[in-house]
């Protein structure tokens, strides 16, 4: 969801930039009218003899292709802005909605902050707030302990690295839907050897989901790690091993 967002800021701050450049441009109306002024006739005609004419005429229609871009980079800009406000609108009625009651959008009744001071009294939202933060700080550990010792691994000379770098980046590529199809399979198969499934108890849950997690993000996290060893500035790796730093 965060990255939903940042992207659609990201989309509409880029449109808002392309609107700026683009209107520092002449509009097509304006050298449609001095076209038809020099040249005489229909656009058209103008553009014609604008480019069987002299260098002068070139010019002219040089002007109309840039014209012609500037335009383009608005339609883009206007898409791109489209295409930001497509997720952000969503994010923002979800927020209020959640100063809400309601059983459909259109009912919705605001209610100030009654929900989040009743959800501090509903067992199951501090069951699933505990069991949400103990998932983060377990993965996030375990993603950057792994994919740093495997960005040290891969930096070192190893054979056939970019191809091992290619393996392990891979599942970041797989979306989540796809993912979680495909590792509930797994684990439910493993798991009936032993007459049991992901839904038996939270703690087998839990725990799948956070080898899902790792196996999706310590790719992506490593290629982050090696970009930043190999960017280790030379002398500071001769510095160390002077001082008698080991190979880690």
């Amino acid at each position: 969801m965060k990255h939903n967002i940042i992207r659609s800021l990201v989309f509409i701050a880029i449109g808002i930039y392309a609107i700026t450049l683009a209107n520092d441009c002449n509009s097509f109306a304006e050298l449609n009218y001095a076209t038809r002024s020099f040249y005489g006739g229909d656009a058209y005609t103008g553009i014609q003899n604008a480019a069987a004419s002299t260098s002068q005429n070139v010019a002219e229609l040089a002007e109309l292709v840039k014209l012609g871009f500037c335009s383009l980079i608005r339609i883009v800009a206007f898409i791109l802005i489209g295409i930001g406000a497509a997720d952000i609108l969503p994010f923002i009625l979800g927020v209020y909605l959640s100063f809400c009651e309601f059983t459909t959008v259109t009912d919705a009744k605001f209610v100030g902050i009654k929900n989040y001071i009743r959800i501090w009294g509903d067992d199951t939202f501090i069951h699933a707030l505990w069991y949400t933060s103990l998932f983060t700080v377990v993965s996030v550990l375990a993603i950057n302990i792994l994919a740093f010792a495997v960005a040290m691994l891969l930096t070192k000379g190893v054979k056939g690295t970019n191809v091992f770098r290619t393996v392990f980046f891979m599942p970041n590529l797989i979306g989540g839907i796809i993912l979680g199809y495909i590792w509930q399979l797994i684990l439910n198969g493993i798991l009936l050897k032993f007459d049991r499934t992901l839904t038996y108890s939270s703690s087998y849950g839990f725990w799948g989901l956070v080898i899902l997690m790792n196996w999706q993000m310590i790719g992506y996290m490593m290629i982050i790690y090696i970009a930043g060893i190999q960017n280790i500035p030379t002398d500071i790796l001769e510095a160390a091993r002077v001082d008698g730093a080991g190979a880690l």
